[in-house]
């Protein structure tokens, strides 16, 4: 077993694929003792998933249950009230979350690594720690990266500097780093699916968070089929978010 690893991994997961179980494994492996998996109603025939996942040793692994699927924002946002709600012994030795999809599209490798960058730099400037959003930024310039995926990014990012003069990489990364005294600045955000991500972003430069991308690879199972993803409701519930954000912001 390697080192405890600083971070608590979060993933939200709505009917993972079979080989989420693995993934999970692996995780536990290279030192990740504690991990917490939202079902965000997943159906029954999938649930065998959780339970073997809760069952693995040398972790701590807890499954928030949601009775119907509510989307990966409101996902993430139960999760950060639940760490938030831990008392200091259950978070004794840990500095941050560190969230992930389910549909394994995040190597392990990149996992270790950016848990490694989040932990040097808690312990070289733990101001700077705290008031930084770690993002695991991919190359969309990659063959090996769908269509969709490619466009609908460059688009949006390019909308998002443009209206909040931040650069952002990959702003569609399901892979992000938070300190837990971050986490309260986000877990009562507007937005319930995919579009919650996006108000991260302009909640954290609305507050003057760093935002620090690392590289991460490339990596799509099946042309990214198992991703959950509606490219047009969920990109029109994105770009409605940044416009609308904007906006507020610019007749207030």
């Amino acid at each position: 077993m390697n080192r405890m690893r600083k971070t608590i991994l979060i993933i939200p997961a709505y009917n993972p694929p079979f080989y989420f179980v693995e993934y999970v494994k692996d995780l536990v492996k290279n030192g990740f003792e504690y991990i917490l998996v939202v079902d965000d109603g997943s159906q029954d025939d999938k649930q065998k998933i959780f339970t073997d996942i809760s069952g693995l040793s040398g972790s701590y692994i807890h499954i928030l249950t949601h009775e119907k699927n509510m989307g990966k924002g409101r996902a993430l946002k139960d999760a950060f009230t639940y760490v938030l709600s831990l008392d200091e012994s259950a978070l004794d030795g840990y500095i941050g979350v560190l969230c992930l999809d389910s549909d394994g599209q995040h190597l392990v490798e990149d996992v270790v690594r950016l848990d490694g960058l989040m932990t040097d730099d808690y312990l070289s400037c733990e101001g700077d720690f705290a008031s930084t959003v770690y993002m695991g930024r991919r190359n969309f310039d990659e063959a090996c990266v769908p269509f969709k995926s490619r466009y609908g990014n460059k688009l949006t990012r390019a909308i998002f500097s443009l209206l909040y003069g931040v650069r952002i990489n990959d702003s569609q990364t399901g892979m992000r780093g938070l300190s837990l005294g971050a986490l309260a600045d986000f877990n009562n955000l507007d937005g319930d699916r995919f579009e919650y991500e996006m108000n991260m972003l302009i909640e954290a430069s609305r507050l003057s968070y760093k935002i620090r991308e690392v590289d991460i690879k490339t990596h799509y199972i099946k042309e990214n089929s198992e991703s959950h993803f509606r490219p047009f409701v969920d990109s029109f519930k994105i770009y409605r978010m940044i416009l609308r954000c904007f906006f507020t912001k610019f007749f207030n």
